[in-house]
């Protein structure tokens, strides 16, 4: 939580803000991320007549699971922030929870964490990756289907001589 008592009431025109960012592991497991490391914010809450800003740089490496080989792979983030607010607000569009002349960062900052998961992780190429052991082997998407459609097939023909 941060007090922008003095950001409010014009005593200063800003505050500056400069903090290692620690993410609760709910949040972690939601978004099926594994790690965040060495995560930080620096920057500013200012006011701008009847709004606030907030202003700044959120930076890290999260660790995300391969999405073949389940690898931990580090995918490095860079955000910078420049979002507006109002002070009548308990929480407002951007996930700001502002209660009294406090502001909750994290759960703004993690809005922000999520925004830069990737949708696909791969730590290595293709070329490097077994993709079969013993028993098994991973189907190419069109192996998979042709596989499928031939069950269908049988499966039609069953059903048309039941019909008959």
């Amino acid at each position: 939580m941060f007090d922008i008592t003095n950001v409010m009431t014009n005593v200063s025109n800003s505050i500056e803000i400069n903090i290692n960012v620690d993410i609760p592991k709910e949040y972690l497991e939601k978004a099926s991320i594994l790690e965040l490391k060495d995560v930080t914010f620096v920057g500013s809450i200012s006011k701008v007549i009847d709004y606030y800003n907030i202003k700044g740089l959120l930076k890290g490496i999260m660790i995300l699971p391969d999405d073949v080989t389940l690898e931990r792979v580090s995918i490095p983030f860079r955000v910078e922030i420049d979002t507006d607010f109002g002070e009548n607000f308990e929480t407002d569009e951007n996930n700001l929870i502002i209660f009294e002349n406090n502001i909750d960062l994290i759960s703004f900052l993690w809005q922000n964490i999520v925004l830069e998961v990737p949708s696909k992780v791969r730590g290595k190429k293709d070329e490097e990756i077994t993709l079969e052991g013993d028993g098994w082997r991973l189907m190419t998407e069109d192996e998979y289907n042709k596989g499928n459609n031939l069950g269908l097939s049988e499966l039609k023909t069953l059903l048309d001589k039941r019909k008959e």
